[in-house]
């Protein structure tokens, strides 16, 4: 039978590998909100739509009629200036999904020399991932807001269109859930780690950080 620690890590890596997989999905489906339409027909025979997105956020929406190339309505969503708070999201995607990886790696590969250690920083690491999700959450609502300002809202309105958060958000609030998860794990894992160990692996525990402590050439006395 597996040690309680090593468990609890496999369940945290599990977790962990589902949760990256979750965000994965949600940066490659690129709809982080998204512009639902009830445009009547005889619009649509009269006027089309263009929405432009970056990185699965609508920045633009333009509108031209028929074989007007003159006539066009534009709405703006968010200001080029604004675009950086999207570029930042994505990097903070990558960042989770980073640290997310090196945990899963810790939580499977046992590197005795690191021993107690090696909890330490994959725990460490799956909260980093779980804090990483949640600033994409709020980075995504926020954008939803200036989305739906009351200047803009009314003009989407106007035009039979509505705004919400997408799948990739909802898919990212099941990464964050799950390196949540995670991090329970693992921290039970460093809570019962040298519980289970034998008396001769306890020895060599305190051996090799006395070691670590007073350099290579010391020993461990009696």
């Amino acid at each position: 039978q597996l040690p309680r620690a090593t468990q609890h890590s496999l369940a945290a890596a599990m977790c962990q590998g589902l949760g990256m997989a979750a965000l994965c999905i949600a940066i490659s489906n690129l709809a982080w909100i998204t512009l639902e339409t009830n445009v009547p027909l005889h619009l649509l025979t009269s006027k089309y739509w263009a929405v432009i997105y970056v990185f699965g956020v609508p920045v633009r929406l333009q509108a031209q009629q028929w074989l007007n190339e003159t006539l066009s309505t534009e709405i703006v969503l968010l200001s080029s200036d604004q675009w950086v708070f999207i570029d930042l999201m994505m990097g903070i995607c990558f960042l989770s999904l980073l640290a997310g990886f090196i945990a899963f790696f810790l939580d499977f590969i046992e590197i005795k020399k690191l021993g107690v250690a090696r909890l330490i920083i994959a725990t460490v690491l799956h909260i980093l991932s779980a804090i990483l999700c949640a600033l994409v959450l709020v980075f995504c609502s926020w954008l939803l807001t200036v989305v739906q300002k009351p200047s803009i809202n009314n003009l989407l309105h106007e035009h039979y269109y509505a705004t919400s958060l997408g799948e990739s958000f909802y898919l990212t609030i099941a990464a964050f859930s799950l390196a949540s998860l995670a991090s329970l794990f693992s921290v039970w894992s460093t809570k019962v780690y040298g519980k289970d160990l034998l008396p001769s692996e306890r020895v060599w525990e305190r051996g090799t950080k006395e070691s670590n402590r007073f350099g290579p050439g010391a020993s461990l006395q009696p």
